[in-house]
């Protein structure tokens, strides 16, 4: 599909100090299926996302393991390819009817007791992001995101782990719809940008096993769901999602794997990764 994605991601500590850091740019053809978490299979539409990302996170050790800091989000995109007479032709959803950009900036607290941040085999990572998004400094489009990401990595023996997250992501109205938060990708693997709304929450678990060479084997099940509101998610539409992946080790001494995970989701959805790095 002629994608073409490339980027840098950095997270490095020293002293009392981290920083997160990220670049990435993409020509990314992808599919649009509404908003909302009942979204059918026939109102598939096609475009081509162009973008290009910063963030910046530069934190603070103010106690043992824990990290404050502030938080710095660039995003511009354009949408091309469009279908003739589609949603997003129409420019009737916020952040379809031209190229813009977003900005914003707030700020992120993070507990961390993992003994690696690339593969973690055991100890917690917690995280509290909120950022506003203000025309005032520079961004078409004003509202406001909070994500709250609680993980724990549970070891089994010293080549095997479970890893478990709960995840919330929530943006308020007004904000593009490539601001809103997608089931899939990451948080719940077999799902392919299918289901998309304002507000998101997933609990997953991954069960992982390092052979002797560099070579391992993950295991991965969870349940997931997409509302108009926080308040809005409900038990009752949960999706199921679950899946294999094979990891293999590019960089030892890094703990930097390639994974290739496969994923099958409730209603007939699938999806695959082929990237560096674990998914959470």
């Amino acid at each position: 599909k002629n994608q073409i994605l490339a980027g840098a991601f950095t997270d490095v500590s020293w002293s009392r100090y981290r920083f997160l850091g990220l670049a990435f740019g993409k020509k990314f053809p992808n599919t649009f299926y509404g908003i909302g978490n009942e979204t059918l299979e026939a109102d598939a539409e096609d475009y081509t996302d162009r973008s290009l990302s910063i963030l910046a996170i530069p934190q603070r050790k103010v106690r043992p393991n824990l990290y404050v800091g502030p938080v710095i989000w660039f995003e511009a995109h354009s949408l091309t390819d469009l279908e003739a007479n589609g949603r997003i032709a129409t420019g009737n959803l916020p952040g379809t009817a031209e190229g813009y950009q977003v900005l914003g900036l707030g700020g992120m607290m993070t507990w961390d007791t993992r003994d690696h941040n690339t593969y973690p085999t055991r100890g917690s990572y917690y995280e509290l992001w909120a950022a506003g998004y203000n025309k005032s400094v520079g961004s078409d489009y004003g509202f406001t995101a909070l994500e709250v990401d609680l993980r724990q990595y549970i070891p089994l023996s010293d080549n095997r782990t479970v890893a478990v997250q709960a995840l919330l992501n929530s943006v308020s109205k007004h904000a593009p719809i490539l601001s809103y938060p997608t089931l899939g990708d990451n948080n719940l693997r077999g799902f392919a940008s299918r289901y998309t709304d304002r507000a998101l929450f997933v609990l997953h678990a991954g069960y992982r096993h390092r052979f002797q060479n560099r070579w391992g084997l993950a295991l991965f099940a969870g349940v997931g769901d997409v509302a108009p509101t926080v308040s809005d998610l409900s038990p009752n539409n949960l999706k199921f999602g679950a899946g294999i992946g094979v990891r293999f080790m590019l960089i030892p001494d890094a703990r930097l794997n390639l994974r290739f995970d496969l994923g099958f989701g409730s209603g007939g959805n699938a999806s695959s990764e082929f990237i560096p790095g674990e998914a959470f």
